[in-house]
């Protein structure tokens, strides 16, 4: 209903401003699944609605206006596209028009080399390409979710982070070819997480694999693969949703998992962690930033160093309590030159802030 709202507000706002424009219901163009909160676009359709309903207004000389991270199935039942949305929704229209860029206006510069909440040395990256900004957002960054990037990238939009409320700020233009002299571009900090490692006495195969999916899925708990030995695999659970924080309070879903795989399987699990992640292109391919990671953290009992699928990540295990001064020793490490540092603008929030 706010989606709703607000959108015909800032119609009539621009009306009375002297603009032509023209609200249009976002339901009745974005056509998704019934994944209600977690909505995915049906492509097609959604871009076929998209053109019949927008280029004809673009044509004429108005504006359009719509409400972002609403939607609606085939049979018109609302959905909504989660977490980051209203970025989301405005990529799905961008790409459908053919848009020569997206702007996503926000409450920072930019993306940041870290989260100052953590890291007040914390600057703007000018400019990344999509697969870095697509790793920062997969690795707890707020102001980007991935799923914005994916339709900019495959339509080659660019899309620019900039600040609502400085709005002079160079911001950040994220492409397909972006290049940065530095070999890390950010530091991020997923907090709030747990370890959990499933051990299995007659080893690790597709169908141990299943079953351990299988019990998590069912109680709606997303998990990431950390790590895999012939007989045991280590995951990642990160809160979020209500189960998740019963879980990192008292253990019950954990419990309850463990219940289920104990005829295949030991569950154990280890609260209060946080994943430190490093991303630059083909850091994988530079093994001596892995080691001067891990000497600037020796007394911080750094663990279960993770190299992602691509070789752009590098993350590592913290106690959750260690997980500012982690970042903060990395970034002094990687970013040396405080002196350069542009002013960020004091604002408290930045892409680099994990959920």
């Amino acid at each position: 209903y706010g989606e709703c709202f607000s959108s015909k507000l800032v119609n009539e706002a621009l009306r009375q401003a002297g603009f032509n424009s023209t609200h249009v219901d976002a339901p009745s163009c974005i056509v998704t699944d019934a994944n209600h909160g977690q909505a995915n676009p049906l492509w097609d359709e959604t871009n076929e609605r998209l053109q019949d309903a927008l280029i004809p207004l673009l044509d004429a000389g108005r504006i359009p206006v719509l409400g972002g991270y609403i939607a609606s199935t085939k049979d018109g039942v609302p959905t909504t596209l989660g977490r980051g949305g209203s970025d989301f929704s405005a990529a799905i229209v961008a790409a459908a028009i053919g848009a020569s860029r997206v702007e996503i206006w926000t409450d920072v510069d930019g993306v940041m080399t870290a989260d100052p909440k953590l890291c007040p040395d914390a600057r703007v990256i000018r400019k990344m390409n999509f697969d870095e900004a697509a790793e920062l957002a997969q690795f707890g960054a707020k102001v980007l979710h991935p799923a914005t990037l994916a339709p900019a990238m495959r339509e080659n939009i660019p899309v620019y982070v900039l600040n609502s409320r400085r709005a002079d700020a160079e911001g950040t233009e994220i492409m397909s070819r972006a290049r940065n002299s530095r070999p890390i571009i950010a530091i991020t900090a997923k907090r709030n997480v747990a370890v959990i490692e499933v051990q299995s006495a007659d080893g690790i195969n597709a169908s141990f694999l299943d079953a351990v999916f299988a019990a998590f899925e069912k109680r709606s708990c997303p998990v990431d693969v950390l790590a895999t030995s012939p007989s045991a695999v280590s995951l990642l659970a990160e809160s979020g949703g209500s189960l998740i924080e019963e879980f990192l309070i008292d253990g019950s879903l954990m419990v309850e998992v463990a219940a289920d795989l104990h005829h295949a399987a030991d569950v154990r699990w280890e609260n209060h962690q946080a994943l430190v992640c490093l991303i630059g292109d083909n850091i994988r391919r530079k093994p001596e930033i892995a080691s001067r990671v891990f000497g600037a953290l020796t007394d911080l009992d750094a663990r279960v160093i993770c190299h992602g699928a691509s070789d752009r990540t590098i993350s590592f295990l913290v106690n959750d309590s260690k997980a500012a001064e982690s970042v903060q020793r990395l970034h002094a490490l990687l970013f040396p030159n405080p002196d350069l540092l542009p002013d960020w603008g004091g604002l408290p929030t930045a892409f680099c802030q994990a959920g």
